[in-house]
């Protein structure tokens, strides 16, 4: 595992250069590590009131090595998230594999040569959707463990996915109810993992006079954006270093249409929106997970102009589909193991978001992390696997493959004028 690790972390320092400056949200995320590391509160600059408290610390490192030693915070950033993808790619995700086959080198050498592949474009950037997905993994990984204060600190990191990005909730309300349902005595541990996570929030909204709640007191606010842009929006994209407007939206104008005037403002608008709009939102659903899979060398942003598939997007799309199609097809003879189970919760929990939000590419990450499991567990599997069984799994990912590669072309086939959108102009696209 150390050797992998060290050749992750060489292969993504190689592979790509520190970013040049932290724009967006990204640049935001690095503000509030550097007021924490100058001993400053980050409420205001960072926006704590709609951010997770535990955002502010999660790049302190980096700054403090800024700090003290003078690096540049590219490099610091690309450095942090090297190391984290190397843990990541070179022990939590092949670790997940052992649960349920026996684990060798070779695993392990496959799960970190993908992680390089598919997660280097995450490296240069201090975005949160790196860190609460490897935290939803290790959560699933820790909370399989047989003692008590382990299976605590899984559920501590799952809370602080949810922190993190509030977006994980479903998957983590998912992979709680598998892990309740599998291993009923578990209730406890996972109470107080989660408690200690969401504490740090609680006492930070004290600080500032807010009651102690555990959501950020404005995230609301993001709620309602989300959901409403939710209603027709297949994707969104962030267009970074370019000199056009950073806002890109693909749309869906028949939804759009459909919701001008009348657009929801909570979940359960929008669950009510796509039941009266039956059978168009079915495929209007479909379009969004499957859009939000065609990744690309800029992934976690995007180039200018309407996306096409590329060499590292098919590779993705591949280990995607095919691991977690494999995990599904050749599920294997895991005893009472949870991972199996969480790991199916966290797609469909994934996909639940995904319909549910104006998704970015980088939504889906845990969704493709799974797919890394999937082809370790696969790659062990394979020699034990029946014929039938076989042919089932490449008939399978062989379909949704092809399906998904269609798709995700007409999925993002009504692109709007850079720039921001509403529902009457997205219905003219």
């Amino acid at each position: 595992m150390v050797i992998s690790g060290v050749l992750v972390f060489l292969a993504l320092m190689l592979m790509r250069d520190p970013a040049p400056v932290f724009v967006y949200d990204a640049g935001q995320y690095w503000l509030g590590s550097e007021l924490v590391a100058d001993g400053r509160d980050p409420w205001l600059k960072m926006g704590l009131n709609v951010r997770g408290v535990l955002s502010a610390f999660v790049y302190l490192p980096a700054a403090l090595a800024v700090k003290g030693l003078g690096v540049s915070a590219g490099t610091a950033v690309l450095v942090q998230n090297a190391v984290m993808i190397a843990v990541l790619g070179a022990v939590v995700l092949p670790c997940l594999a052992g649960r349920v086959v026996a684990l060798r080198s070779r695993h392990v050498l496959l799960s970190a040569a993908l992680s390089a592949l598919v997660l280097s474009g995450f490296a240069p950037y201090p975005l949160m959707d790196l860190v609460a997905g490897a935290l939803v993994l290790s959560g699933v990984l820790l909370a399989d463990a047989q003692r008590w204060y382990v299976q605590v600190v899984g559920a501590l990191c799952l809370g602080a996915a949810v922190n993190l990005r509030p977006a994980h909730l479903a998957t983590v309300v998912l992979v709680v109810l598998v892990v309740l349902v599998v291993r009923r005595l578990r209730v406890i541990p996972v109470a107080m993992g989660v408690l200690l996570a969401l504490l740090p929030q609680a006492l930070y909204l004290r600080r500032h006079d807010y009651p102690a709640g555990l959501m950020p007191p404005d995230s609301f606010l993001i709620t309602q954006i989300q959901v409403g842009y939710g209603a027709y929006g297949v994707r969104y994209d962030t267009v970074a270093y370019s000199n056009v407007d950073p806002r890109q939206w693909y749309c869906d104008p028949s939804m759009a249409r459909a919701v001008d005037g009348d657009l929801p403002t909570t979940a359960r608008g929008l669950f009510g929106t796509f039941v009266g709009q039956l059978p168009d939102s079915a495929s209007f659903a479909i379009d969004k997970v499957v859009a939000a899979l065609q990744w690309n060398w800029a992934t976690p942003y995007a180039p200018a102009g309407t996306p096409g598939w590329t060499a590292l997007g098919l590779a993705v799309l591949l280990v995607t589909v095919v691991g977690v199609v494999g995990l599904v097809v050749l599920w294997p003879r895991a005893g009472r193991s949870v991972v199996a189970p969480c790991l199916v919760a966290t797609v469909v929990g994934t996909a639940v978001t995904l319909v549910g939000s104006a998704p970015e590419t980088r939504f889906a990450l845990p969704i493709v992390l799974v797919g890394i499991v999937g082809w370790t567990i696969l790659f062990g599997n394979v020699g034990r696997a029946s014929r039938r069984r076989l042919t089932v799994l490449g008939a399978s990912a062989a379909v949704v493959f092809v399906a998904i590669l269609g798709l995700a072309v007409l999925a993002t086939g009504h692109p709007a004028e850079p720039g921001d959108v509403t529902a009457a102009t997205c219905g003219e696209s």
